[in-house]
């Protein structure tokens, strides 16, 4: 069985009416895209994925503000915002292997405050989307805030109307007027320099959302990687005790290192940990190899909806698995992976490559940062698990020969997969 995110037909649907309005939605006859409206998207969907890959000149101005770009956005790249965050949120929420405690899942009681959550450069809410899905469906809660923080006016308002769309479709589900969600838009142009509008100083925020906007702030400054650092520790000051700050970033080889380091910085910073998608508290092993070939990144994978493979097929494209790096920085340390005794857990940060006679592997955790190998002819009922792992996992190992080529293994390694990074618990729609 395939494993991955779904989107709902229903807000597949409703991004494409956003995305249209009445009139295309008509043309579309339901969530496919005329050829007329396909042909326009899948050019300007190009021409937004140079500009994020920073391929040519980048476009000018505020895309969101551009109405065609602004549907090729909403038709192409929510949709993946909604998966990335989902994937990301199910892991932190749901296991306890990185953090103290998870996010309290607030009930309907007396003088219980909502759970708030913050979405910084949020964009038209796909992530918010995500995040909000994955809390339904793991605490069901009756209390959530959502406030939204973006320079695009535009991009606000089609914030709000997905939340209270989706808040009023629960509303209807459950029969009841619950306060699953309150967006709350703050109109800010700058980002960097607005920060206290949406009252970070209070340390209020149980989950701080920070998707594909880091690499974007600080560019023009002397020291991008130190303004970066420092705004990191100033959005986790507004954290709770119990909360999370989730960074999302694309997965670009120079973007990726460059949160590796930023990594190693809120490590080494005081009352600051990391809470995922890392195992060990030490300088980032990935990073100090001095050959620099090498980036931490993960994979979700997901359902492709309707108007995606559409526009995947007119562009040239195969968004089939959503390539992103990310990070969890929290104000309590977290709780260490526990392995089964006498085995150390690693986290898998590479593709498993089949060669003649051999699979291969990259493995990250307190035992380093190296590529695993297994030989065919070692190959056991005890470790041929490791032939099952995909980029993301955790798995546990042990009994492993160091090698100069990296760590081999033998006839005696036992593996275990101790959790999944693509959670099946999602792969149904809500």
């Amino acid at each position: 069985m395939k494993r991955g995110i779904v989107i709902s037909n229903e807000l597949q649907a409703l991004i494409v009416e956003r995305a249209l309005g009445e009139a295309g939605v008509e043309r579309a006859g339901g969530v496919q895209l005329s050829k007329k409206d396909l042909s326009r998207v899948a050019r300007a969907v190009i021409g937004l994925s140079d500009h994020f890959n920073r391929i040519g000149e980048p476009l000018r101005g505020d895309y969101m503000e551009k109405e065609i770009y602004r549907r090729a956005y909403l038709l192409y790249y929510m949709g993946a915002s909604f998966a990335k965050a989902a994937t990301v949120l199910s892991e932190l929420l749901e296991t306890s292997a990185f953090q103290g405690s998870p996010p309290r899942a607030p009930n309907r009681q007396a003088g219980r405050k909502p759970l708030s959550v913050l979405d910084v450069g949020s964009g038209p809410g796909g992530t918010s989307l995500g995040a909000l899905d994955v809390m339904m469906r793991l605490h069901e809660p009756s209390g959530l805030r959502f406030t939204a923080m973006d320079k695009s006016r535009r991009a606000l308002d089609d914030y709000e109307f997905f939340m209270r769309a989706r808040a009023e479709a629960a509303n209807r589900r459950q029969g009841s007027q619950s306060d699953e969600a309150e967006p709350v838009k703050v109109d800010i142009s700058s980002i960097e320099t607005s920060i206290e509008t949406a009252g970070f100083s209070n340390g209020c925020w149980d989950i701080i959302l920070l998707a594909d906007t880091l690499n974007e702030l600080f560019s023009a400054s002397a020291d991008p990687a130190a303004s970066r650092a420092a705004f990191l520790m100033r959005l986790a000051a507004g954290l709770t005790d119990e909360g999370s700050l989730v960074v999302i970033e694309p997965s670009l080889k120079a973007t990726s290192r460059s949160l590796m380091a930023l990594r190693d910085t809120i490590a080494a910073a005081p009352d600051l940990y990391i809470g995922a998608g890392c195992l060990t508290a030490q300088p980032c092993p990935m990073l100090a190899d001095a050959r620099g070939r090498d980036w931490c990144h993960a994979g979700a994978h997901w359902m492709r909806p309707a108007v995606v493979r559409q526009i995947d097929m007119a562009a040239g494209r195969k968004k089939h698995i959503l390539k992103f790096s990310y990070l969890v920085i929290q104000r309590r340390p977290a709780q260490p992976v526990e392995a089964p005794d006498g085995m150390t857990a690693f986290r898998v940060v590479g593709d498993l490559r089949r060669e003649k006679g051999r699979c291969r592997i990259m493995l990250c955790g307190e035992a380093g940062c190296r590529t695993a190998m297994l030989l065919k002819r070692d190959l056991r009922e005890s470790n041929k698990t490791i032939l099952n792992v995909q980029r993301g996992d955790i798995i546990a190992m042990d009994a492993w020969d160091e090698r100069n080529d990296g760590w081999r293994l033998g006839t005696a390694t036992r593996v275990e997969i101790l959790r999944s990074f693509n959670w099946t618990g999602l792969s149904q729609p809500h």
